[in-house]
């Protein structure tokens, strides 16, 4: 599991990004190295969703930051079953066909 800070940079998330960023190059990297093995390395990026992580973010500037962000979403973000659904559809794929990476987010997130 990624998110999709591994592909854009979120101004004051650095590190949030940066561990991303590096959840992106592990995972393709370990994917070339099995592959000749038939093991399947997938990577699922969501973007904003409605998830506890929020719970664990201190900084007041930055929770007010990101709800001002959902609102320009008209307040929707992913819902976690849509994201345990794609990971689902990609388990059930043949073992001879590797999903390599899928991006998913709410409709209206555009960054």
């Amino acid at each position: 599991m990624s998110s999709l800070a591994g592909k854009k940079t979120f101004v004051n998330h650095a590190a949030y990004v940066a561990s991303k960023f590096g959840v992106h190059g592990l995972s393709e990297t370990i994917r070339e190295e099995v592959s000749n093995e038939n093991v399947r390395i997938s990577m699922v990026a969501p973007g904003a969703a409605e998830t506890e992580l929020l719970t664990h973010v201190t900084d007041d500037h930055a929770l007010s930051d990101y709800q001002d962000w959902k609102e320009t979403m008209g307040g929707i973000t992913l819902d976690p079953k849509h994201v345990a659904e794609t990971v689902k559809f990609i388990y059930d794929m043949p073992q001879e066909v590797n999903i390599r990476e899928v991006d998913i987010a709410a409709t209206r997130q555009d960054s």
